[in-house]
């Protein structure tokens, strides 16, 4: 119904691309770490390797595209949704404003409406120099010839949908400063926590009033392994009320990717779709901010059943 109202109560409104060019001394590092450790653009867009515990990603396909995620949203079995090229092999042709349009407007280069699972509803969070950053870095990641097919079924009810969208707001310049919990909020946001932390109706809306709480379910990707659902992580006892800042931290901290490669899951084993890889480079301040914020959440009791095997 609420897809319903939409596209019929809602105008739509497409907005061109911005017609501007990335500074040249825009923060690369930065960028790297936003779309490696936060935002988690190359854990998206580039092959899993569920053997391991989180899928860490295929290291010499940064960005190529290809793994499948239609079992990550609602949509029918049948469909086949995949990462795209984030390479320059696919985006030499882009423009900065165009990848500015994609990252905080859900638009690619032809102006068609990006799938939903990207949440540029969020990432419209990020600050100007963040954004900068993330364009710059994303130009030098290494090219990876991968050609993924378009998913044309979805435009013709994505462009109701994101046409339906008002224009982006004028970004903060700067992001918040570290060490307070406004940066807690901001990784929390660019790294999309509260939808994968949250239960959701059968249209993929989280439910009122239980935002943080945990339980939404994903179907793991390596076969046999069953679904596993999120955690409460509001300050609850059943969530992570009893936890330390340094027992968050370390928790993190500990999953490099050379970590949980020591140790492969067993065929039928609990996995988790988390890029626990990718979030063990975030840093300690980060992670700290991060915890501080999580603790200001309203409490919620919710007890999860992680993980259900799949039947034999």
């Amino acid at each position: 119904m609420r897809w319903v109202l939409l596209l019929l109560l809602l105008a739509g409104c497409r907005w061109p691309a911005p017609t501007w060019d990335v500074a040249a001394d825009a923060d690369v590092a930065r960028g790297a770490y936003l779309g490696e450790h936060v935002a988690l653009c190359t854990t998206c867009h580039s092959p899993r390797d569920w053997r391991y515990y989180g899928g860490p990603l295929d290291p010499e396909r940064r960005g190529a595209g290809g793994d499948e995620y239609a079992t990550m949203f609602v949509l029918p079995p049948e469909v086949s949704m995949k990462g795209t090229n984030i390479t320059p092999y696919a985006l030499a042709d882009w423009s900065d404003g165009e990848l500015a349009r994609a990252i905080h407007g859900g638009r690619n280069a032809d102006g068609e409406a990006l799938f939903l699972g990207m949440p540029y509803n969020v990432f419209r969070a990020m600050s100007q120099s963040d954004l900068e950053a993330v364009i710059a870095w994303l130009r030098t990641l290494p090219t990876v010839e991968n050609d993924v097919p378009p998913h044309d079924w979805v435009w013709p009810f994505l462009a109701s949908v994101v046409d339906s969208f008002p224009s982006p707001a004028v970004a903060p310049k700067r992001h918040p400063e570290p060490g307070t919990v406004a940066n807690g909020r901001y990784i929390a946001t660019l790294s999309s926590c509260s939808w994968c932390h949250s239960p959701i109706d059968g249209l993929g809306w989280p439910l009122p009033g239980k935002q943080w709480s945990g339980g939404q379910c994903f179907d793991v990707k390596q076969p046999g392994a069953g679904r596993v659902c999120s955690p409460n992580i509001t300050p609850h006892e059943t969530g992570i009320g009893t936890w330390t800042r340094e027992a968050f931290v370390a928790r993190f901290r500990g999953m490099t990717p050379d970590n949980v490669r020591k140790q492969q899951v067993a065929p039928g084993g609990f996995n988790s779709p988390m890029a626990w890889s990718a979030y063990a480079g975030l840093s300690e301040q980060d992670l700290s901010d991060l915890y501080d914020y999580l603790m200001t959440l309203p409490p919620k009791k919710s007890v999860v059943a992680r993980w259900t095997p799949a039947a034999e």
